[in-house]
């Protein structure tokens, strides 16, 4: 296959931290070629001097010839190489139409306003099109606020593919997305590869990729390890090779006895997404949600930390009535909410110590007064436990990779020293050793009285940590699963409405 994008001794280096250090690796068109390793292996910061978001502290990059490490990353989206970021990069209150052209609008053909006008209805064919090519069952007139987390990903995706770029590139573009979902996504990649795109995906599902990728390109630390034909595959040598160290069990989840209830929804809804939901949660349990997109799962998570109104039910903490009307209310309930998108908890441009100790600011005043010393003790204590003491804390948000804006997340929830979490999507974009760091926190809060609801696309990470499984299927809960009575086709069958 025709070699069209190369990577020559690529460098980038920050203030105290090497993100990358001499990387070359060749990329042929047509093809899938996936990229894996640790959080702060350099995935993403490859990535993004790929596609023009950041310029090399040396080396190069070339497509089809062309030098482009330098451009800038709209020129180098003009060329053709797009990226879809692991954070939603959609305008909520627009449509699921008008976010596919936003930037991009059809002209009509003739007419006095032609230079200045949209023609409405040739972006309606073409997004009815292109979504139908994806298989995605979306409304081009639904405004994306409406749609849950996975739903705008399928958004974002056929933006990349609505304008036929030569290069895109994924970066987790399946953390929110459930098995079936991911199934879908992947044909689709495919035939986008088999009609000459080529197609960049950062993941740390090594079993996806293994399915998908022509080739897997394994990061350590900032450097390459090593590029591995499909020939070639075999799971545990690819974890070898990404580990700096060795991995515990997958799912370390601890037995306990369950305590008195603190949580109770009695026919809760919103009046759209769910409705005659029920539930308990008891101290010292972990209780899975599970649905496909759409099904409701967020919303639910949106009602019982305050950021959606209750239109319906009564939701009871330790046997009394509570009003939830805004997140507010549900922090001093003790609720602690942990969304999917980590922007959505996080201010951009304070540090990492600073976002950590916001959900907690008594712990560092004295007599109203901030104590700098005890923030930065507390940020580093949490970031030693979640494993990213190595990131100097005094870095805005916004520049730090995923993975560990996540840790960061975590952190600031775990210090609010609340009694129910919820957790929606805790370890998308997380890799093996970090999924499991997350874990043990989650059973540190157990082993404390606490109550977890942990929602997740990922079907074996429910299986793994929780006592009960409640299954969603269009706003309604359809299963309630023990742990023994849980199987993967059991709940698929579920959430699919196949029972």
């Amino acid at each position: 296959m025709e070699e069209f994008l190369t990577v020559r001794d690529v460098s980038l280096h920050y203030i105290n931290q090497i993100a990358l250090q001499d990387v070359s690796v060749s990329l042929t068109r047509g093809s899938i070629h996936a990229f894996i390793g640790e959080n702060g292996a350099g995935k993403s910061s490859l990535m993004k001097v790929i596609a023009g978001a950041v310029r090399p502290t040396s080396g190069s990059v070339f497509f089809r010839g062309q030098r482009i490490d330098k451009l800038g990353f709209y020129a180098v989206q003009k060329l053709g190489v797009r990226m879809m970021f692991q954070d939603v990069n959609l305008v909520p209150n627009m449509s699921v139409m008008d976010n596919l052209f936003l930037g991009n609008w059809i002209a009509p053909k003739s007419g006095l306003f032609k230079h200045v006008a949209i023609d409405k209805a040739r972006q309606w064919e073409k997004t009815v099109e292109t979504l139908q090519t994806l298989d995605f069952e979306l409304d081009p007139a639904t405004r994306v606020s409406e749609l849950d987390i996975g739903q705008q990903k399928m958004v974002e995706i056929a933006k990349s593919i609505l304008w036929e770029s030569s290069v895109l590139i994924l970066d987790e573009a399946t953390a929110y997305l459930n098995d079936l979902e991911t199934a879908k996504l992947f044909r689709v990649l495919r035939r986008v590869a088999d009609m000459g795109h080529t197609v960049l995906m950062v993941s740390h599902k090594i079993e996806e990729l293994i399915r998908l990728a022509d080739a897997i390109s394994v990061l350590r630390e900032g450097r390459l390890i090593r590029t591995i034909p499909k020939e070639s595959y075999e799971k545990e040598s690819i974890l070898l090779s990404m580990a700096v160290g060795g991995y515990l069990d997958r799912y370390p989840k601890i037995k306990l006895k369950k305590g008195s209830e603190l949580l109770r929804l009695t026919d809760v809804g919103d009046g759209l997404r769910v409705h005659g939901i029920e539930l308990t949660l008891r101290k010292r349990e972990i209780l899975g949600v599970f649905g496909l997109v759409g099904s409701g799962r967020s919303a639910l998570a949106d009602l019982i930390t305050g950021n959606c109104p209750l239109r319906k039910g009564r939701i009871d903490i330790e046997g009394k009535a509570v009003k939830l009307a805004n997140p507010r209310d549900a922090q001093h309930a003790r609720i602690a909410y942990i969304p999917a998108t980590t922007m959505d908890s996080l201010v951009p441009l304070m540090n990492a110590e600073q976002n950590i100790t916001l959900s907690n600011l008594r712990s560092i005043t004295s007599r109203g007064i901030l104590e700098k010393h005890l923030e930065h003790e507390i940020a580093q204590d949490y970031a030693y436990r979640l494993g990213f003491d190595k990131i100097p804390l005094e870095r805005s948000v916004r520049d730090l990779s995923g993975g560990t804006r996540q840790k960061v997340m975590l952190s600031k929830a775990l210090l609010a020293h609340a009694k129910i979490f919820v957790f929606n999507e805790p370890t998308k974009g997380l890799d093996i050793s970090s999924k499991v760091e997350a874990y043990n926190l989650i059973n540190e809060l157990v082993l404390e009285n606490a109550g977890i609801l942990l929602i997740s696309s990922d079907i074996n990470e429910l299986l793994g940590m929780c006592d009960r499984l409640l299954i969603l299927y269009r706003g309604q809960v359809v299963a309630e699963l023990s742990a023994k009575e849980m199987t993967e086709l059991q709940v698929l069958n579920y959430a699919s409405g196949l029972r």
